[in-house]
């Protein structure tokens, strides 16, 4: 198989036949067979669609886009491969049964979508028909509580007395105008004293027991 020329070679070639030389002309200067010249020309003319091409031609286009396109997509499985075995590594089963849901609604088969993800059919379908947990449950209840509380406090409650307030064994909860039960509980501060009972001050000049 002959050696290919290089794309400048080419160019040249083709501008030096656009400058009115011949092709036996240019192709003895340059050393190339006219047969592959003229290969070059109508090609040129194909490529600026100024000629037909026919239909072998046509077809040997379609070919080589399609290898291609076919050379694309095998990089892209090696890299989804790739990223496939990392998920894997770092993503438990129950996330991933979620992206294939996900997937599957975008209309990628399912037996596709865990092969890719490195999940079971089986176990995606029964991940779907198996009623929530008793701690799944649990965690929507107090995420529901733990926001009601909050609104219920004007939204000025932060983790701590949301924790003393919402619900259960040893713990408060709210009243009807938004403070905890356990307030009362709490001891108030100290009140100032009046201006009248007010002792002596340290640093005014006067010692206790002094007139």
């Amino acid at each position: 198989m002959p050696k290919p020329y290089p794309p400048e070679f080419r160019r040249r070639a083709l501008d030096l036949l656009e400058s009115g030389r011949s092709v036996r002309d240019v192709a003895a200067s340059l050393g190339i067979a006219e047969s592959c010249l003229h290969r070059w020309k109508r090609r040129d003319l194909i490529d600026r669609g100024l000629k037909s091409p026919s239909p072998a031609e046509a077809e040997s286009v379609v070919l080589a886009q399609a290898r291609a396109r076919i050379a694309e997509l095998e990089n892209e499985v090696k890299i989804l491969r790739k990223a496939a075995a990392a998920v894997e590594q770092v993503v438990p089963p129950k996330a991933r049964y979620a992206l294939v849901a996900e997937l599957a609604v975008e209309g990628v088969p399912v037996k596709q979508a865990c092969l890719a993800l490195g999940v079971s059919r089986s176990g995606f379908y029964d991940a779907r028909t198996r009623p929530p947990s008793a701690r799944v449950i649990r965690q929507a209840w107090l995420t529901d509580q733990i926001t009601a509380i909050h609104q219920a406090s004007r939204q000025t409650y932060g983790s701590p007395r949301v924790r003393r307030a919402r619900p259960g064994p040893g713990r408060g909860r709210l009243t009807q105008d938004g403070g905890g039960a356990d307030a009362a509980s709490r001891p108030d501060r100290a009140a100032p004293a009046s201006s009248g009972e007010a002792g002596p001050r340290i640093g005014d000049g006067h010692r206790p027991g002094e007139t």
